[in-house]
């Protein structure tokens, strides 16, 4: 579901090269006074875009998987889920899911798609709504994810408590891991 509220001075036009567009000249979502509907549509059309997109990378040989900067919503985390256990994505190295919106309900629900990804070496999450109980489904994941190198957690809601789970994680389950950001949380380094 979209949270935007529209201003209904605008009206869509268009598709024009695949793309919607506002009378004012802004295209698709960066318009934000197209009405909640279209919004919603607008992010599921540029979600398949860029699942498309990335799916052809990884065929070709890329196996990074971007899908950073888009609202994943109920129907594409599902459909992410299932292609994330297909063949071809499941040899991807590198995910970013930066600024999704990720929350503990969409984690759980994402999180058997992401059980199938053992070749990771580099998960992006940061910038979501990562709190401690939807860091759970994430901890459940290391185990899987032998090579991981790289964990961006960082600017979510991981407080404390969370932080030490997760520190007590990653010391017994991820040997490899180089980088572990989590700067813009909520724990207190003070302690």
């Amino acid at each position: 579901m979209c949270f935007i509220q529209p201003c209904n001075r605008h009206s869509l036009k268009g598709p024009s090269v695949g793309a919607y567009y506002c009378d004012c000249g802004a295209f698709g979502n960066i318009c934000q006074s197209l009405d909640t509907e279209t919004l919603c549509k607008l992010a599921d059309e540029e979600f398949i875009k860029r699942l498309d997109n990335s799916s052809k990378s990884v065929a070709a040989g890329e196996k990074v998987l971007n899908m950073s900067n888009i609202t994943l919503q109920s129907a594409s985390i599902r459909l992410l889920c299932k292609e994330l256990e297909s063949p071809l994505l499941s040899t991807i190295t590198t995910l970013n899911l930066k600024s999704t919106h990720l929350d503990s309900f969409k984690l759980r629900v994402l999180s058997s798609g992401l059980k199938k990804l053992n070749q990771l070496e580099r998960l992006n999450i940061s910038t979501n709504n990562v709190d401690d109980f939807a860091l759970r489904y994430i901890l459940e994941l290391l185990p899987t994810y032998t090579v991981l190198q790289e964990l961006d957690l960082s600017h979510n809601q991981i407080t404390y408590v969370g932080f030490l789970k997760l520190t007590q994680a990653v010391t017994v389950h991820v040997a490899n891991l180089r980088l572990l950001s989590i700067v813009g949380n909520y724990y207190d380094d003070s302690v």
